[in-house]
């Protein structure tokens, strides 16, 4: 047995352990107070462990647009094609 496996607690001593560190689980109403006294919405935290779903959400319906309107030019093309509408032949 090295140092390790003798230091190394038990998953039941760790999970005792957690339990009585955060009686209210890791993101219990305690923690919360502890880290954002002013609520998440304003701690400067909630910026590091979220991307700001507003621009995320900005950024796929750009994107979304973008390959809508190259497939939509695309079939317009294929169609005005077929029709001999595009001075194409």
């Amino acid at each position: 047995m090295n140092e390790d496996q003798r230091t190394r607690l038990t998953d039941a001593e760790l999970k005792a352990l957690f339990d009585e560190g955060f009686p209210h689980g890791f993101g219990g109403p305690d923690v919360r107070a502890e880290i954002a006294p002013e609520g998440w919405e304003k701690s400067p935290l909630a910026r590091t462990f979220h991307t700001l779903l507003s621009g995320a959400a900005s950024a796929c319906s750009m994107i979304l647009a973008a390959v809508s309107a190259a497939w939509s030019v695309r079939a317009i093309g294929k169609t005005l094609v077929a029709f001999g509408a595009a001075g194409g032949g």
